[in-house]
């Protein structure tokens, strides 16, 4: 295991000095999600709240979505808060795929 420290310099640890390091950083308050929706930002979600768990943190889960282009000639209709609500409902079922026991608040 490679162990990279605040300061730049790499040294290889045993994943138990890792982890003794880890510990040791207790200021650690908030957890930044972002989520594409794809099972590998699953994986990290619920990495991130089992961290969240352990450091007592506060999870925010993020996704950053473009609002489509209208043309004027097109019969599809987009408004903000139809992509929003859609985007909310994708959203809150990835909250309750990466935290189905409820221990962390996830806010999105």
């Amino acid at each position: 295991m490679i162990f990279v420290s605040g300061y730049g310099n790499i040294s290889h640890v045993s994943f138990c000095d890792a982890w003794l390091a880890l510990r040791k950083i207790n200021d650690m308050k908030n957890i930044f999600i972002v989520t594409d929706f794809s099972e590998a930002s699953q994986n990290a979600g619920r990495y991130a709240v089992e961290m969240a768990k352990y450091f007592n943190a506060n999870v925010f889960l993020f996704h950053a979505y473009q609002v489509p282009v209208q043309v004027p000639e097109s019969y599809f209709v987009y408004s903000t808060e139809d992509v929003w609500a859609n985007v909310k409902s994708q959203l809150e079922a990835e909250a309750v795929s990466i935290n189905p026991d409820k221990l962390v608040n996830v806010e999105i």
